[in-house]
């Protein structure tokens, strides 16, 4: 009999050969028109004019230097701004923050929320803020095959050969919650990190190598990450997370693996509508599963199926979320997260009353306030850094 719990360089990685036959719907990072926030597509910038951009503040990295409101404040201290340019501004931070807070609501990486439980810590923001480049897919691989379906028959592949479900449609639900964590932005960011280092360094590992460098990696990011939490392996963790640039410089391929894992293992860990469906078993079935997926995204960057396309301000990486958000809805996962159900309000039976009782507000038309609150949609500890 087969033994499901371990995928080994002979088995478990040949499971994803590009020839297979796929058949699954498009999904591509950069091309939803998000019409209810910003028409702009991400990755069209084929006329963008680079002396214009940097007349309008870009810095010399392409990326635009954008001011929160209380930038603008501290500079026009003293200055003559009108009421109707700060209402102006007000308004923007204000829209954005509300945007932001319902895209964490509704599942947007959070990074507030610190693996490590110190609400101040900042050493674990890189894995959900904007990168400046991102990793979007092409329609059809090197050899014609599509693209998507490298990603749908991965997720089958992982429910098959790790959790043995039987039930069709059980299977299908969990392939389809699988998916929503492998197409993530916090993975993809993740694999750019890996490959870009791994070109940088020219590993150039064979496809005999490569894997068994993946099988040596599982029982260290198990050690670190599944044992207890002490001081000592959150300053570990941190370490891969953070590198001091000298030392990573020297870094075996084997540490490189490993921030991979631990990046995308502490995005899985976050409580989020999703979390359910990203529950995997044992510390074992994970590491056997977040190796695999480090495999195929390697696969598919062999077989020319991913583009990196450039993230030029901080409101592209809000349009991302918002397509992942929208390509997987959290009514599709129909999840509970510590106990409670994720609900749309028009889909509750509560009353009026019941909800003012239980929130505190209701949803409607609001009075005019003159008065500035910082407090509204508040985003947590890390709020500077998911704003800039």
């Amino acid at each position: 009999m087969e033994n499901t719990n371990s995928i080994s360089s002979s088995d478990g990685f040949e499971l994803f050969s590009s020839s297979t036959q796929y058949s699954y719907d498009a999904f591509s990072v950069g091309t939803l028109d998000l019409s209810d926030y910003d028409t702009h597509n991400v990755h069209n910038d084929e006329n963008r004019d680079p002396a214009k951009d940097k007349s309008l503040g870009t810095s010399t990295s392409g990326a635009p230097r954008m001011k929160s409101l209380h930038d603008i404040e501290f500079e026009t201290s003293g200055k003559c701004l009108s009421e109707q340019s700060y209402r102006t501004f007000r308004r923007s931070e204000l829209t954005r923050r509300a945007l932001i807070h319902r895209q964490i609501s509704l599942g947007r990486g959070d990074p507030s929320k610190a693996w490590c439980n110190d609400e101040e810590c900042d050493e674990e923001t890189q894995i959900f803020t904007s990168p400046f480049l991102y990793l979007i897919n092409y329609p059809k691989s090197r050899i014609g095959l599509p693209v998507e379906d490298y990603f749908r028959d991965f997720a089958d592949a992982m429910v098959t050969k790790l959790l043995g479900i039987q039930d069709i449609k059980a299977k299908n639900h969990k392939i389809r919650g699988l998916l929503s964590f492998i197409d993530s932005p916090p993975v993809r960011s993740a694999f750019w990190r890996f490959i870009g280092a791994y070109g940088l360094y020219e590993f150039n590992l064979s496809d005999d190598e490569f894997p068994k460098a993946l099988v040596a990696a599982r029982p260290v990011f198990r050690d670190i990450m599944f044992a207890v939490k002490t001081t000592a392996r959150v300053e570990i963790v941190h370490s891969y997370i953070n590198p001091d640039h000298e030392l990573f410089k020297t870094w075996p391929l084997q540490k490189f693996i490993l921030r991979f894992l631990i990046c995308c293992e502490i995005w899985r860990q976050q409580k989020t509508p999703r979390s359910e469906s990203w529950k995997i078993g044992s510390s074992e079935g994970v590491s056997q599963f977040l190796t695999a997926m480090l495999f195929n995204y390697k696969l598919m960057w062999r077989e020319d199926c991913l583009d990196t396309d450039i993230i030029y301000t901080t409101k592209d990486w809000d349009k991302i979320w918002e397509q992942w958000l929208r390509e997987y809805p959290v009514h599709d996962m129909d999840e509970i997260v510590d106990g409670e159900v994720f609900q749309p309000r028009d889909q509750m039976e509560r009353t009026e009353e019941e909800v003012l009782e239980e929130v505190g507000y209701l949803g409607g038309v609001g009075a005019y306030n003159e008065s500035y609150n910082p407090v509204q949609w508040f985003l947590g500890a890390q709020e500077d850094t998911i704003l800039m």
